[in-house]
């Protein structure tokens, strides 16, 4: 259908989020939706750190049994073959342990959609239009490698879910920016939220949505952007990038019980504390939020 890479454009996108979006209503879909929405905190997995050391990694998420739900798996970069070989192991020791544990893919790179994944997020960021105004290659890029997301994910038989994503800006430079040439929607502590909203609902279409600050990123409290994201949809987005403290996972699920991506806490954690950081960031998990959920 699209056979040069001047055909491509951001409608090819959007066309595939409608695509994967009609698609939501099947079993395991909204299996897979549950799961995130019940998930709490998500440990989240970068493959290409993984990759390194993965009989580490492995014995991490080996910890986490019985207390996750979820691991999140994905990263802006990676070479060929470090996913595969990361999920595969990864899956090896959950099938063997009777796992229940769902490890989910949420691809920036089409090599990144591997067999084993339990399913993946299908990223749609509205930001991207902006970018072929500025840096036409990096977005033709960027819709070249969802096409052939959705076609590995097809091949695959995994489970996806429509998800978009909208990168937040916290002052400090994250490698997902300088890979997607996204410009984000700068916030800070204290911001005005109803300026945010009114910059950011226009992104928003419906279905579940990933508010990603970045790895690395400065903690601002996202919580009033996901209260406002969750009364907009009707589904709690998900919150990821610059969360690594107790204290942080309070302030924002004081607006609401949100699933949370945590990149630090396999990242920077020896297998042996994995589980009691884990607990620990748990405690400071509110699950009554000012809106009752």
């Amino acid at each position: 259908m699209y056979d040069k890479p001047e055909d491509l454009s951001f409608e090819t996108l959007s066309s595939l989020y409608e695509e994967i979006q009609m698609e939501g209503d099947g079993t395991q879909q909204v299996e897979l939706l549950g799961d995130i929405q019940n998930a709490g905190i998500m440990p989240v997995i970068d493959p290409e750190k993984a990759f390194l050391e993965i009989s580490k990694t492995v014995e991490k998420v080996r910890s986490l049994e019985g207390l996750a739900r979820v691991i999140l798996v994905g990263g802006s970069t990676s070479t060929e073959g470090e996913t595969a070989a990361v999920v595969g192991a990864l899956r090896e020791s959950l099938e063997t342990r009777n796992s229940y544990l769902k490890l989910v893919g949420f691809p920036g790179r089409s090599n990144q959609v591997v067999e084993g994944l339990h399913g993946i997020l299908f990223l749609y960021p509205p930001q991207l239009l902006n970018v072929f105004k500025t840096n036409s290659a990096t977005a033709t890029f960027l819709i070249n490698e969802a096409m052939k997301i959705r076609k590995y994910q097809e091949n695959y038989y995994i489970p996806a879910i429509s998800t978009t994503y909208i990168l937040l800006g916290t002052g400090k430079p994250t490698s997902v920016v300088e890979q997607t040439k996204i410009n984000p929607t700068e916030i800070h502590n204290g911001f005005d939220i109803e300026n945010v909203s009114q910059r950011i609902t226009k992104l928003i279409n419906k279905g579940l949505v990933f508010l990603e600050s970045g790895s690395g990123s400065e903690f601002v409290n996202t919580g009033p952007i996901a209260q406002f994201v969750r009364e907009k949809t009707g589904i709690l987005p998900i919150v990821s990038g610059g969360i690594s403290l107790p204290s942080h996972i309070s302030q924002i699920t004081n607006y609401g019980a949100f699933p949370l991506g945590l990149g630090s806490l396999l990242e920077r954690t020896e297998p042996e504390l994995v589980r009691e950081v884990y607990m620990r960031m748990k405690l400071g998990y509110n699950f009554g939020g000012p809106d009752g959920t």
